[in-house]
Formats: C-alpha cells, structure tokens, sequence
C-alpha cells in the first residue's frame, strides 16, 4: 500500500508542474497538490484558494489513511521461508475521503521584492470513511511436523507471534469493506514561495483532528478511538492565475 501512495503522490505532483507559468505577483487563486504525514496516518491532498486582501477563503480535499499510533510492522516469524512483514494485532485498515471549507489570515503577505507568504487557518468538514479487515497468513498445523497457511484476522486468544506467516493479499475480503461517516478539523500553518513566476512550492505544519461517528476498531487489544489528534507536515506544489 505505501508503494500505492508514493505512486499517486508522483503522480499529483507532477500534475501540478503542467500550468502556465506568469510573470505577476498579483494573482486571485491557487491550486496545489502533494502529501502530508501525520501520526495517525498519511494522505494525498489537493485543493485550492482565492486570495481577498489578507484573507484567504480554501477548499481542501484529501485521500489517505488512519491508523493507531501505537502500530508497529514486525519481521515474519517465517521469514527465512518467505513470511512477509506485518502490522502485529492490526485488525482493520482504515480510509478516508475528506472534503473540507474554511478561511486563512496572512500574517506576511507576498509583495513585489517579497515572494514568500505565511498564513494561518483552518478548514473543517465531512470525511467518507472505509473500514476494511485486515488479514493475515497463519500456519494451522494439520500433523505434528506439518502446517498449512490460513489466512484469519488477527485474535489475541488464538494466535501468537509464532503462529503468524505475514501479511495477506490486500484484496482477500474486501468485499467486508464497510462505510461510517467522520469530521476532520484542519489546523494549519501554511508557507509558500514562488519559484519563479506563478510557480509555488509550499510547506504546511499543523494538526489534524480526526473524529468519526463510532469508534474505529483498529488494534485487537487497545481500547477503540473515535477521535485521533495529531500533528503533521504536508511539501506542495501548485500554481497561480488572476
């Protein structure tokens, strides 16, 4: 899955290179894509905003992961005989589409002699959600020397590290996928520099604070979160027009 993400994320930002380029300052909107990494998850985003005075009101949408801060990817007991690495008691995977609306203020605005800008905002709104059983290969012995791969979800009361032979297919029961609804505040501060002409490049660091209509089973034994806050930092690229 993350050879997945790094392929979109390619993919948007050379997508964003595609613009004109112009020669003014001056300009009302902009569009960007790229990528950002938080605690929780990581996530493809786009979006774009028109500029009025030192406001700015946004559009942001974003595709990517959640998932329990407390995750670790382990070696296969098994993998001197092909096992593949896993996440250990991962019970479910975890994806969102979000859409969101807000506004930003910029405290350091772009002039003729002053390419950079730095602003300060927010953005709120719905988020799809999928949540999608994560499976995994376990050896069920069928004699006292042999064994043959199964492949379960993850049960503490069942299966030791000894037992699991790595990661299944990520398609095996997808059909399970099951949908529930979410939120996601968007607190961000947002600096961009122009290359040359309308050509931007940009940083965001902030918090995301993801909160969902149920808790979102993802650990066999922590207790379910609804609500997952973190800090994160998104690189973009994008473009401007009048």
């Amino acid at each position: 899955m993350y050879t997945f993400w790094v392929w979109i994320l390619s993919s948007s930002l050379l997508l964003a290179q595609t613009y004109n380029f112009l020669d003014d300052y001056q300009y009302r909107y902009v569009v960007y894509v790229g990528g950002s990494f938080y605690t929780h998850g990581i996530s493809m985003e786009g979006g774009t905003f028109k500029k009025q005075d030192k406001l700015q009101r946004h559009l942001y949408f974003a595709m990517g992961s959640i998932r329990d801060p407390k995750e670790v990817r382990v070696e296969s007991f098994y993998a001197d005989q092909g096992g593949k690495r896993y996440v250990y008691e991962k019970i479910n995977q975890v994806y969102i589409f979000h859409g969101g609306w807000g506004w930003s203020w910029n405290p350091i605005d772009e002039s003729q002699n002053q390419p950079v800008l730095l602003s300060l905002g927010a953005t709120l709104g719905p988020s799809l959600t999928l949540i999608k059983p994560y499976y995994i290969e376990v050896a069920r012995p069928i004699s006292r020397t042999q064994a043959v791969p199964e492949t379960v979800i993850f049960d503490p009361n069942k299966y030791r590290y000894e037992d699991i032979i790595g990661e299944a297919n990520f398609f095996y029961g997808i059909h399970r996928t099951r949908l529930t609804l979410g939120t996601r505040l968007n607190l961000f501060s947002y600096l961009h520099i122009r290359s040359y002409g309308y050509f931007i490049t940009a940083i965001k660091l902030g918090v995301h604070i993801d909160a969902f209509v149920e808790p979102l089973p993802l650990l066999a034994t922590p207790k379910d979160k609804q609500i997952f806050v973190g800090p994160y930092i998104g690189v973009y690229l994008g473009n401007a027009w009048d």
